[in-house]
This record gives C-alpha cells, structure tokens and sequence, in this order.
C-alpha cells in the first residue's frame, strides 16, 4: 500500500489540511506539536476506525468544531483506493471507493483488504517510535514468534490465546525457578519427607533389596509415565486430523477436478463482452422506439372537412381573423364590473358620494393649508385653555393661603393647650403633672404666635398673585385671537364644502378621500362611455358574422355576439393548429426514418464487432460466451479455494490424512488409541500400586510408628505429584502442539526474519556485529570479535539499533501478506549522527513498500532528496 494522499476535514489540531506523498520514502519535519503524532493517529484511524470514548484522549476531536474525520487516496496491488471516514457508529462512517474499477466497496471490503492486519497489529508490526525503542531489552523468542503467527497463519489468533491461558495454567502449577506453585512446594515438601525416609529406613537389613525393587519399579513406572505422554500426543493428533478431513476432502474433490475450459475469459473479456451487448442492446431499444414513433405518427390524421374549407378560404379567413381584436372591443362595453364598483363606494360613503367631486389640482395644495391650520390652530387653542386652568387652579390655591393667614390668633390649638393643661392638673400627680401643664402652656402659646409668624410669607404669596393674574390676561388675549383666526378658516372651508359638495363629510375625512373620490368620477365616465359604444357596435358585429356565411358547413355561429366571436376564435385556431400539425407530421416522419435508417446502420455495425469479438473467444453466440465465462470463473475459484486449502494444511498433514479412507477410519483410531491410552493408564496405576505396596513394606520392616506415617505420607505426596504432573505435562505437550503446527502454517518465516535482522543489524552498526540470536529468554547479539552480549548488556543506542533492525526486518518479510506503510516516529532522537545517517539511508533502501520517517530534527533533513521531504509548518494547519 501507498498512500499518495492525506486530507483532513477536522482531526486534532488539523482541520482543512491536505497532504501530498509523492513517494514510497517521505521524511515528514515538523517541531515539537507540529502535529506529527497526530498525522499518525489520523492514518490509523482512517484504516481501522476511530477510538471511542472509552478512549477519549485517544480521539483527536477537533478543537475547532470542523468536521470529524477525512480521506485518504492510496494505492495497493494496482488498484487506486479512496477511503473517506466521518464520526459514526462503530468506529465512524466509511465510504470506499475502487477507483480504477469504478466501484463502491463497503467496510467490510476494507476490512478484507488490510486483513490479517487490526490497529493493535499495525502499531505493534508497522509503526514505531522513541517509546518501543527504550523497551528493545523487553525482547523475547515468544513475542516475536506470535507476531510471525498472527501474520502468517489465518486464525491463529484463538490458537495463540489457548496457548496463553494453557502457559499460564501451567505456570500457576510449576515454574522451574517458582517456589509458590502448588507443584513446586510438593516437591519441595516431596524432597525434605525423602530425606526423612532415607534417615529412617537405615536401620532395616532387607532395605536394598527393598530398594532395589522399588528402583526397578520407578523405572518401569517412568517407562509407562512416558508411553502415557506419547500416546496423549498421538490421541491429540488424531483428533486434530479428524478436525481437518473436511478440508482434506475438500483438497480432494479440488485436485480431482480436471479443468476442461480451453480457453479462459477473464475479467476483461466480460467488460469486453458487456460493453458490445449493452451497446447493441440500446441500439435495438432505440431502433424498436423509432419504428414505433413512426408508425404512431402515420396513425393521426386531421380532419378533413375542417382543413376542406381552411384550405379554400385560407385567404379570406386570415382577413376576418385579423379583425377580431377589435371587434371584442365592441364586446367588452359592459359596464357591470364598474356598476358593481361604484356601488361598493356608494356603501362605503353613502349616496352623497355621487354628487361630490375631488379637487382640482389647483386648490387643492391650498386646501390642504386650510386644514392643516384649522388643526395647528385648534391644537394650539386647546393647549393654552389647559394652560389657562392650570394658571387658575394655582391662583385660586394662593388666594386661600393668604386670606388663612390674615386670620389672627389659632383658637385650635390655643383650646388644645387649655385642656391639655387641665386635664394634667385634675387627673396627673407628681412630677408627671408639672411635665403636662408645661406640655399644654406649650400648645397654647403655639396657637397665639403661630398666625403672626406666617404673616412674614405674605408679601411673597401677593408677588405670586399678581403674576398669574398678568398670566391669566395673557391667556384670554391668545385665546380670543385663535377665536378669530379660526372663524376665518371655518368660513373658508364652507366655501369649499359648498363648491364640492362635501356637506356630509367631515373636514377630517376630506384629503383622505381624494383618491376614492378620483376613482369615483372615472367610473363614472367610462359607464357613460360604453353604454355610447354599445349601441354603435351592434351593427358592426352583425356585419362581420354575415362576412362567415361561407364557413356554415362546419362553424355554426349562436349566443351572444361574445360567444359568436369566441366560436369564430376557436375555429380559426383549430384550423391552423391542424395545418401546423400536418406539417410538423410530416417533417418528423421525415426525420424518424433518416433516425431509423442511421440506427440500422450503427446495429449492423455493432452486431458485427460483437461477433468479430465472440470469434476471438472461440464461440459464435453470446448465450456460449456467457456459459464459457461462468466456466472460467468457477475454475478460478476452485483454484483459490485449492491455494486456501493448501495453506490450511501441510504437506505432511495430507500425507498422514491420505492414510485414511474416511474420517470414521481416523475416528476408529482415535478410540483405539483412547483404548490403549486407558490401558497404559492402567497399568500405570498398577505400577504405581505396587510401589506403593513396596514402600508400604518398607515401612512395616521399619517397626517405627512415624517411619510408617513418613512412608504414607510420601506416598499421598507421590499421588498428588503424579496428578499434577500429568496436568502439567498435558499442558506443555498442547502449547508445544499448537506452537509446532502454528510454525508450520506461517511457511518458515521466522529464519527469513532473523536472517534480514542481522543483515540490518550488521548495516546499521557498520558491520560491528554479525549475528543475532534468540533464546526462549532474551535475545544475543554477537561480536564481530566473536563475544556474545545479552541485549541487556548493550548500550541504549546499540539497542535501539536492534530494535529497528527488527521492525524493518519483521516487514520486509511479511510484506508478501499485507503491505502497509511503515511509519517510523522519530525513533533515533538518541543515535549519533553516523548512526541516524545509516538508519534513514537504509530507510529510503526498503524498495518494499512505503516508509514515513517523522522527525522533529531539522539536521535529518540533510540526509534525503529535497523531493522527499515534507515540512508539517508549510501545511494549511489552522
């Protein structure tokens, strides 16, 4: 796969971006948050789907609010792809196109396309940076080999998962270096309770020969513990191959059908073919509708006796048509839509609205100024009457304080202070009747100074008076002039009221009525005017049908005059509709056989390139084309599903199911080696039994209560160690089992691998180190001096240089399954610069598939060609 184009719709801090990758290497710059890891995330997502929420951090929602997800265009095995993928369900909404088919895929196409491969495959396998370098001393034979497996071997991903929960359930019974698993302790308790025994037993004189009974027993019982373990091995492989006939008898049927197709037809020979047929297909379509819009336009003929007279009078009825304009003038003289006008004004403003007549373009500006100051005028007048009461009431308030304060002494509150004083003196005692009979002198004396203070604001209150007295005076003068101005324009206005004859309007509704009034007086004129034409056009009329006598036979003229000439209208459009119709008949026959006779052309043509093309293909008939095709296609298939067989099973799988004749042949051997898997267990439980009768001989010679108890309690120790052993040996045999048939299906990719590793191991350290090894544990480099070094023993730089050697290496080998770009995130941020050169130099060396080198290292850009770089800060990143 190579991807040729990037865009972005809105993805992280990208939104609107396109990218171009014009090569199978591109070293991609950008500084720091220049966005290249999340360049990488959006091609992940793009291929697999988008992380959910459950992720969220991982999802790059964009910032921005554009919208969420983008396109990639790539190439793969020939074919251009165009992926788009927006937020949806289920990792987002996909739309894959074919480009050079010319087809819609759906997502499960996509998934077809990067299979074996899922987004945890990809980053684990083809894209890498800084992080997985600092984890190389991690390494181990296991990783790598399931890696090979997951790739090499379809659906071995549930084989791989068994082998893991079988390695963990034999690791939580024993682990050579463990000392909490339950097997581990018995062993251990197993070797201290031996050492009591061997203690015990010394004092016994027949104890060698006992020894040398039970030495011979262990023998034997480990010689029926391993034929047990063969034929547990033998029983799982049977059952295996009863697991596989059916794709043995597949394989079978597959190898004895013969291909009896001489020639094949391939894909493009059915274009081919599909193209020609539907060609000549639509060709015959189009030729059957000519022939039928042809005879359909043979088929309508006019009516002869209307076109008769047409045709004998064409001239004269041109001359009588061309007057018809102007003779419905005559007819359009009624007067009921403007009766019914004027009559909706006489509702609306009463009879009088007849006799009153609209203003002359004169007076009326002068009007209009008549009114317009009768209202200023009354405006006016009613805001200084307001002005007038306001002056009033306010004069009439000042009077009354005036004469209040010319009054004398408060006999009020004199009298209050009086009987304030009293009633202190008839009913309070003490202090408190002093305090009310001070109380009332108070209000006393408060009711006779009282008058002769406010006398002091009584020349103010005079000053007041006399000025709104002036003020009133004003307001009489103001109003009695309005009075005068007024009567004048109200004399004025009578006038024009008697002129035109408004007396039952108001003033206010005179302007406002100028337009209806206009109308009015239009109405008027044009009833008076039709009702004139209306009797002056009744003889013409007459005189104009007389003129249409000739055309009796096939226009009866009856009605009004309207209707007469509305029968005259439609036959004079009738006939020439008809002559039209005839002549545009025959011109489209014309044109419908020069059609035909062009599409019977262009169908010989086409049948005889179908046929030149059915010759090629060594048939004479599209109907034995098709079965040829359909022959071919079946053949490709059973080839395919043969090559799917064939990777399902090996050589030596087919070799040992070949033995069989039928899978009940394989099941009859799996129950006899059931059977003697039952026997051997047997026997060894009778092994097992003797021994423990020996040890129980043992332990009666030994006349020692707790020599005794020792002997059964190793004895119970032996059982329950047999037990777990055989669970644990189970184990270990299905996980070296799947692991063997595992290897075997991923078709030996694992030398490939390491032989590529330290070829590019060797490059990268400059030929320091020349072999690369892995053990179950760790992972050996060796020397160019011949000194072995455990990964661990390595320097961080040296170390990473493995790593990467094993990732180019890994993809390399398996880009015969699936090619997908390499994507190297800035990865050698702790090489040296010798040694970043080697890197990126064998990155741009790969010639087997696409390669993105990341860096956030402008110096690196120095190692490669202009034209494959891309620098991230030049993009549209908003």
């Amino acid at each position: 796969m190579q991807i040729t184009t990037i865009k972005i719709y809105g993805f992280g801090q990208f939104h609107e971006t396109t990218v171009k990758l014009n090569r199978e290497f591109q070293l991609i710059y950008g500084p720091n948050e220049a966005g290249k890891s999340t360049l990488v995330a959006f091609i992940a997502s793009l291929l697999f789907g988008f992380e959910t929420a459950k992720h969220r951090y991982a999802m790059y929602q964009p910032k921005s609010g554009a919208l969420y997800g983008g396109e990639l265009t790539f190439k793969h095995h020939d074919h251009d792809y165009w992926l788009k993928r927006v937020a949806g369900p289920h990792g987002g909404s996909v739309t894959f196109r074919d480009l050079t088919a010319d087809e819609t895929l759906d997502k499960a196409a996509l998934t077809d396309l990067l299979r074996p491969v899922d987004k945890d495959l990809f980053y684990q396998i083809f894209c890498f940076g800084e992080r997985e370098l600092q984890a190389v001393d991690q390494l181990d034979r296991f990783e790598l080999v399931q890696r090979i497996q997951r790739i090499g071997a379809v659906g071995s991903d549930n084989w791989i998962g068994l082998t893991k929960q079988l390695a963990r359930e034999s690791d939580a019974l024993y682990k050579p270096r463990g000392r909490v698993q339950p097997l581990a302790k018995l062993l251990r308790e197993y070797d201290a309770l031996t050492q009591e025994v061997q203690t015990a037993k010394q004092a016994y004189e027949s104890y060698q020969k006992l020894m040398a009974q039970q030495a011979e027993g262990e023998t034997a019982l480990a010689e029926l513990q391993q034929r047990v373990v063969d034929q547990q091995q033998k029983l799982a492989e049977l059952q295996q191959l009863v697991t596989n006939y059916p794709d043995f008898v597949t394989y079978q049927q597959l190898m004895q059908q013969t291909d009896s197709t001489s020639h094949r037809l391939s894909t493009t020979d059915w274009q081919t073919f599909t193209k020609l047929t539907a060609q000549r297909n639509q060709l015959q379509s189009a030729l059957d509708q000519t022939e039928v819009a042809l005879a359909d336009s043979e088929a309508i003929q006019p009516d002869s006796e209307v076109m008769a007279v047409y045709q004998a009078h064409q001239s004269q009825i041109k001359t009588l048509a061309a007057q018809l304009p102007q003779l419905r003038e005559l007819t359009n003289t009624a007067t009921t839509q403007e009766a019914q006008q004027l009559a909706s004004f006489r509702q609306r403003y009463g009879e009088q609205i007849v006799m009153a007549r609209p203003f002359s373009a004169i007076d009326q500006p002068r009007i209009s100024r008549l009114i317009a100051a009768q209202q200023a005028n009354q405006t006016k007048q009613a805001a200084i009457e307001q002005q007038r009461r306001d002056h009033q009431q306010t004069f009439s308030r000042l009077s009354d304080q005036a004469t209040a304060s010319r009054g004398g002494i408060s006999v009020k509150w004199l009298g209050a202070g009086v009987v304030i004083a009293l009633l202190s003196v008839l009913i309070l005692t003490g202090w408190l009747k002093s305090l009310g009979g001070v109380a009332g002198l108070l209000v006393a004396a408060y009711g006779i100074f009282h008058p002769m203070l406010q006398q002091n604001g009584q020349s103010a209150i005079d000053a007041q008076l006399t000025l709104l007295s002036r003020q009133l005076d004003g307001d009489r003068q103001q109003l009695g002039d309005l009075a005068g101005e007024l009567a004048e324009l109200t004399t004025q206005l009578t006038e024009v009221e008697r002129h035109y004859q408004l007396g039952a309007y108001s003033v206010d509704q005179w302007l406002a009525m100028q337009a209806d009034l206009q109308q009015v007086s239009q109405l008027q004129r044009t009833i008076a005017r039709r009702q004139q034409q209306r009797q002056s056009g009744d003889a013409e009329l007459q005189r104009y049908f007389e003129q249409w006598q000739f055309a009796a036979p096939v226009l009866q003229l009856q009605g009004t005059a309207a209707q007469k000439l509305m029968q005259i209208t439609n036959f004079v459009a009738a006939a020439e509709d008809q002559v039209n119709r005839s002549q545009a008949q025959v011109s489209e026959r014309q044109r419908l056989q020069h059609v035909q006779q062009d599409y019977q052309q262009q169908l010989t043509a086409s049948q005889k390139t179908l046929q030149a093309f059915l010759k090629t293909a060594n048939v004479t008939t599209t109907e034995a084309f098709e079965r040829q095709y359909q022959a071919s296609q079946q053949a490709q298939q059973r080839e395919t599903q043969l090559t799917a067989v064939k990777q399902r099973l090996s050589e030596s799988e087919r070799q040992r199911l070949a033995q069989f004749d039928s899978v009940a042949a394989i099941e009859a051997a799996v129950e006899t080696a059931k059977a003697q898997l039952q026997s051997l267990m047997t026997k060894r439980d009778g092994q097992l039994k003797q021994q423990s009768e020996r040890a129980y001989a043992i332990e009666k010679k030994g006349h020692s209560v707790a020599y005794q108890q020792l002997l059964q309690r190793r004895a119970d120790l032996e059982a329950e160690i047999e037990r777990m052993t055989d669970d644990w040996l189970t184990n270990q045999l299905l996980i070296k089992w799947i692991d063997q048939t595992l290897v075997n299906a991923s078709q030996g990719r694992q030398p490939q691998i390491l032989k590529a590793v330290q070829q590019f191991f060797a490059v990268l350290t400059d030929q320091r180190y020349q072999q690369v090894t892995f053990t179950d544990e760790t992972v050996q480099v060796t020397r160019a001096d011949g000194i072995v070094f455990d990964v661990g023993e390595l320097s961080g730089g040296t170390a990473e240089q493995l790593y990467v050697a094993l990732r180019l290496a890994f993809t390399q080998v398996m880009a015969d399954q699936i090619q997908l770009p390499m994507i190297v995130d800035d990865s050698f941020v702790n090489f040296d610069r010798q040694r970043t050169a080697r890197a990126v130099k064998l990155l741009t060396e790969m010639g087997n598939g696409q390669v993105l080198y990341l860096t956030a290292n402008a110096d690196n850009l120095a190692f490669v060609a202009a034209d494959q770089t891309l620098n991230l800060t030049n993009l549209a990143v908003k």
